[in-house]
């Protein structure tokens, strides 16, 4: 299996978060939101659980398994909504989740 390129878009997303580590079906990240476990007692994600997923038209799927809001998430990191999506010329572009495996993106620099 070849090492593929990730889109830009998911790079620049995927370099807001710490503690980046490839799934079988995408990423698992440290959730940045300052409240992030504030209902235990324990300030911040020291295990990751914002999952990061690329549906088949590129757009990123943020999940906290914690139950953090996808808006927190985002101003936290200084995102917006339409970061989250891709470029018009994607579909046709880009084939890097063709094998929905994006462990081939292990070694790329984010």
């Amino acid at each position: 299996m070849t090492k593929k390129e990730l889109p830009p878009h998911v790079a620049r997303v995927l370099a807001k978060f710490d503690d980046v580590r490839p799934t079988k079906d995408g990423w698992d990240a440290c959730c940045p939101c300052p409240d992030h476990n504030a209902s235990s007692g324990h300030r911040g994600d020291h295990h990751p659980s914002l999952r990061v997923t690329v549906a088949e038209d590129g757009r990123i799927l943020l999940k906290c398994r914690v139950g953090c809001k996808t808006d927190k998430i985002l101003e936290t990191v200084g995102l917006q909504w339409q970061d989250l999506f891709a470029p018009e010329n994607y579909a046709e572009a880009n084939s890097i989740f063709s094998d929905r495996d994006p462990s081939t993106c292990r070694n790329v620099e984010i």
